[in-house]
C-alpha cells in the first residue's frame, strides 16, 4: 500500500508478534533527511543547523540526520514508562483499509487544551495530528525556543513515519502487529534491505518492494523539505 499522504495535515500529507513495527529504522530516516536537505532553502537550513547546534539533549547527535531518530531514542528513554506511555500513539494512524475514519483512528480528534503545549499532549492521539500540532508550534515565532526544538525533532521524526505504510494502515490487526509473517516481510518497511533478510522472499518481490520503499522515502524527503521551508523561512 502506498500512502499519498497529501495533507490532513493539510489533509493527509506484516509482522511478527513479539515486536511491534518500527517504520523506518534510523538508517530509513537518515535517508529521508538527507533527501530533504537538498530542498531546504539556504536561509531555512541555516536556522535548523542553529537551533540543533543549540540542543542540550543527549539523547542523539545534533546534526539533522542524527535528530530524525530521536523521537524513537526519546519514547524508548526513561526505561519505557512515562515517555513509552505519552508518546508510543503518536508514530502512528490504524487507519482501517476497509471502513477508514480520522476520527475514531485519531482517538476523537480532541484538540489541545488551551495553553497545552503539543509536547505535553494527551497520550491518545494519533501521527496526523501530531504533525499538525508541533508545525503550527515550529510556524509561530513566540514559541519558546525549547518547544519549538522539540517541535522540529518530531516532525523530523514523524513525517517519515506517516509515509511508512505500517504505520498509517490497518486491517483490524493493530497495525500488522498481530499478523504472523516471516520476519524479513515488514523488515523491506522498517529497516534497510540485505542479502540475510530477503533470502526468503522471490526476487521478484524484493525488486517491487525496493522501487515501492525508495519512493515512499523519497516522497517524504521532499515533503518534510517542503513544510520546514514553510515553517521556517
Amino acid at each position: 500500500m502506498i500512502i499519498e499522504c497529501a495533507s490532513d495535515f493539510e489533509r493527509f500529507a506484516a509482522h511478527d508478534r513479539s515486536r511491534p513495527a518500527q517504520a523506518w529504522g534510523d538508517d530509513g530516516h537518515k535517508t529521508i533527511t538527507l533527501i530533504a536537505e537538498q530542498y531546504l532553502e539556504p536561509a531555512v537550513k541555516t536556522k535548523i543547523a542553529a537551533m540543533l547546534a543549540a540542543d542540550p539533549d543527549s539523547l542523539t547527535s545534533h546534526d539533522l540526520a542524527s535528530e530524525a531518530s530521536w523521537a524513537d531514542k526519546y519514547r524508548d528513554s526513561n526505561n519505557r514508562r512515562d515517555h513509552y506511555e505519552q508518546t508510543q500513539n503518536w508514530h502512528f494512524v490504524d487507519l482501517e483499509i476497509n471502513d477508514p475514519d480520522m476520527k475514531v483512528a485519531c482517538f476523537g480528534r480532541a484538540p489541545l487544551p488551551p495553553g497545552t503545549l503539543a509536547s505535553n499532549g494527551p497520550a491518545k492521539a494519533c501521527i496526523v495530528d501530531k504533525i499538525t500540532q508541533f508545525l503550527a508550534e515550529l510556524k509561530n515565532p513566540k514559541t519558546d525556543f525549547e518547544e519549538r526544538l522539540i517541535a522540529l525533532k518530531f516532525l523530523l521524526h514523524f513525517v517519515g513515519d506517516v509515509h511508512q505504510p505500517l504505520h498509517t494502515a490497518d486491517n483490524h490487526d493493530r497495525g500488522s502487529n498481530e499478523v504472523k509473517r516471516c520476519g524479513a516481510v515488514p523488515r523491506l518497511w522498517h529497516s534497510t534491505l540485505s542479502a540475510g533478510e530477503t533470502q526468503q522472499l522471490d526476487r521478484a518481490y524484493v525488486e517491487r518492494a525496493k522501487v515501492d520503499v525508495g519512493l515512499q522515502l523519497s516522497r517524504a524527503g521532499v515533503r518534510l523539505a517542503h513544510l520546514l521551508n514553510q515553517a521556517l523561512k
